[in-house]
């Protein structure tokens, strides 16, 4: 296994070094603001540095985890640069998060202090001797778990940095520009878009909760340069955009978490005309953003795109061996931009990898343009009577349909077939959508082992703690007799 924390690139400052930089260039400009409170750049770095006076008052050993309670405030992001001011490790966990979810982490990472807003509760009353993978570490990330028990993903400040330089070669934020954040700081996505904002000197506007009436009310009442949203946070905002004000400027989206469909593409630049749409593909693992490309609804198709300049990637079968041009295999990365390993899981870490290359777990084709097409993920592949269906082709062909507004698809474990494909189905506002008129029209346009075998329709489909469709939570809902 490659040793990760070399493969890093080296940058000459960390987070806390940048930060601090932008708080004097950007002094008297809003660094950030909520509901409640805004600051400048030059208050941002007062309090950031009160409290992390008062982190290494309380014996903050360096290197040590720091759980920061977060839940979309100022405040929240003055605690992450205190801590790293301080020498500890970031471990951002939303205040929200039930009991047993905060014990088990609690157990998991064995933090030093918890942190929320300016107060400090140190729990350590020994110095504890954390994994050497901390050394130089920024954040410990803890995933959404869709694949089974949430990881602690260790980012290095020097991987992190890399990866906030390599994004602005592409994005360009500018000073005073004006970032909205309706993303949750607990996931990378929220995170490099909230620091990417302050290290060029940009206003970050946080609201604490998504609702599509937060983002028309923001930007019918500033210019908001930037957006950063997940696909499932366009459909909320286009089933509701009639009732709501017009926006002052056209902002920039930037969407991730999953593939844009072609249809939305579309519908996005009808609602924001002449917005760019930034379609981004990235991990945790990999401090995210590794395709990045411009939406277009008559181009993009599916795709996520090409590689970032610093990434290099594969498409390997089972076996390991490439695949050609056209067919489907696991995509895997190579990154400098790369976790140091996972928390205190030395042999998942190893697992994660095949030589360099991180192992996404995505399936994915590369195209004979080069681009490259996400089909679903491994683990998420319903085995149906023998065949393997990609539950993420089935909510792109019946999201085309005029009265779809949201979909997802899962499988659930039958006796005869193994699994049978389930989809529950959103019908837009008004539409009068059933089973029969979707049957028909889906059989012009799926294999016949491809049609789904039961049918749901409801209100909204049930969403992970990052804003994805949760395939996991739709199987138990309906195992469970909670989705009839």
């Amino acid at each position: 296994m490659p040793d990760l924390r070399r493969e890093s690139r080296d940058v000459a400052n960390s987070l806390a070094d940048r930060l601090a930089l932008s708080c004097q260039r950007f002094a008297a400009l809003t660094a950030v603001s909520d509901e409640d409170d805004a600051l400048s750049y030059a208050e941002f770095g007062q309090r950031a540095e009160g409290l992390a006076r008062e982190l290494r008052a309380s014996g903050l050993p360096r290197h040590a985890p720091v759980i920061v309670k977060v839940a979309n405030r100022a405040r929240d992001i003055v605690a992450f640069q205190a801590v790293w001011l301080a020498g500890g490790v970031v471990v951002p966990l939303h205040r929200d998060t039930p009991a047993q979810v905060l014990l088990e982490a609690l157990s998991s990472v064995r933090p030093a202090a918890v942190v929320d807003g300016d107060t400090i509760d140190m729990l350590a009353s020994q110095p504890e001797i954390w994994s050497s993978d901390l050394q130089g570490a920024a954040l410990i990330v803890l995933t959404s778990g869709s694949t089974g028990k949430p990881k602690g993903v260790i980012l290095s400040h020097a991987a992190f940095s890399g990866k906030l330089d390599a994004n602005q070669s592409r994005l360009r934020f500018s000073p005073a520009a004006m970032s909205l954040l309706v993303l949750q700081i607990t996931f990378s996505f929220g995170i490099w878009f909230s620091l990417l904002t302050l290290q060029e000197g940009g206003h970050l506007l946080i609201r604490r909760k998504f609702s599509p009436a937060t983002i028309w009310d923001a930007s019918s009442r500033y210019a908001v340069a930037n957006l950063a949203v997940v696909p499932t946070m366009i459909r909320s905002l286009l089933n509701e955009r009639q009732a709501m004000p017009r926006p002052l400027s056209s902002p920039r989206l930037l969407t991730g978490g999953e593939p844009l469909a072609n249809t939305l593409i579309g519908s996005v630049l009808d609602m924001f005309p002449g917005a760019q749409i930034v379609d981004i593909y990235g991990l945790t693992e990999t401090c995210t953003s590794d395709f990045m490309s411009i939406a277009d609804s008559n181009t993009n198709k599916g795709g996520i795109g090409l590689p970032a300049p610093e990434i290099e990637f594969r498409i390997v079968d089972e076996q390991g061996e490439h695949v050609l041009k056209g067919e489907a295999g696991e995509l895997q990365i190579k990154t400098p931009f790369i976790m140091n390993g996972y928390l205190n899981e030395p042999e998942l870490t190893a697992s994660a990898f095949s030589g360099k290359f991180f192992k996404t777990g995505d399936v994915a084709r590369e195209r004979h343009d080069g681009t490259v097409e996400l089909v679903g993920r491994a683990k998420e592949l319903i085995s149906r009577g023998g065949n393997k269906i990609a539950p993420l082709e089935l909510d792109h062909i019946i999201m085309r349909h005029p009265d779809v507004a949201d979909v997802l698809t899962a499988g659930v474990p039958d006796q005869l077939l193994g699994e049978r494909i389930h989809v529950l189905v959103v019908p837009k506002p008004g539409a009068s959508l059933d089973e029969s008129g979707l049957r028909d029209w889906l059989s012009e346009r799926l294999d016949r082992f491809k049609r789904p075998d039961i049918y749901h329709f409801g209100r909204e489909i049930p969403l992970g703690r990052s804003g994805k469709g949760d395939r996991r939570l739709l199987r138990e809902s309906i195992i469970a007799g909670k989705i009839a």
